[in-house]
Formats: structure tokens, sequence, C-alpha cells
């Protein structure tokens, strides 16, 4: 879902993608007062507030400049053509993905882990009061 939300963005700012896509990919340098900005000259998004956490974050005007603005330098920058930036931002997803994945894999071994030596840990202590007292 990413990549294609991340494909989608440098369509609408090169005029590519329908107009009420390409309104939602507003560049910070284009906002008055925050040309000077940091994120202006980084090739940043402007993100909207969100009102409703349960869709609001799902929708295009948040997720797009969001899933824009996590992307590196390097992908952001304008001059990046279409095939290239499809090309490293896959690669670049997929390895923040499998990173998330393994880590996420890591803490649920470590709580089965944890688990499994709680289990043992009371049966061996039920087991031990059961032989003391025959």
């Amino acid at each position: 879902m990413q990549y294609k939300l991340a494909v989608t963005v440098p369509r609408c700012l090169q005029h590519r993608a329908p107009g009420y896509l390409a309104d939602y990919c507003v560049p910070v340098s284009e906002v008055p007062g925050r040309q000077h900005l940091r994120s202006a000259r980084r090739h940043q998004l402007l993100v909207p507030r969100v009102r409703r956490g349960t869709f609001g974050t799902r929708a295009f005007s948040v997720a797009g400049p969001t899933v824009w603005n996590s992307l590196p330098d390097c992908l952001r920058d304008p001059a990046v053509d279409s095939e290239q930036f499809r090309r490293d931002s896959k690669t670049y997803l997929f390895a923040v993905t499998q990173g998330n994945r393994s880590r996420s894999i890591n803490r649920h071994l470590h709580y089965l882990t944890l688990h499994a030596i709680y289990k043992y840990y009371v049966f061996f202590q039920f087991f031990d009061v059961h032989f003391l007292c025959s």
C-alpha cells in the first residue's frame, strides 16, 4: 500500500494524476511563510491535521504526503526519473517493511519464550509441592 502511495505522489507533483489528487500534494515551499524552512528545501509536502483518528489518516490527503515525507531525501529529489524512483522506492520500502517485520517477530518470540519459562516454572512449583506432600 505504501508503495502505491509513494508512486502516486510524484505523478501528482508532475501533474500526471487527476486534479482531485494533485490538489492534496502541496509542497511546503509553496505555502506562504514556509519557503525558508528546512522541510521546503528537502522537497517535503504539507500534511494536513487530522481530526478523526479512525479514517482520517488513511485518506490520500494525509497518507500520500506522509509516505512521501518518510522517503529519504535522495528519492524525493525532483530530478529522479519515474522508473528510477519506482525501483529505488520499492527497494527502500521493502527493506523498511522487512526490518519492522523482523522486529515484530523478535518481540513475539521473546514473549513466547517468557511465557514458556513461566509455564514450566508454575509446573515445577506445583510438582515440588505435590511431591513433598505425598
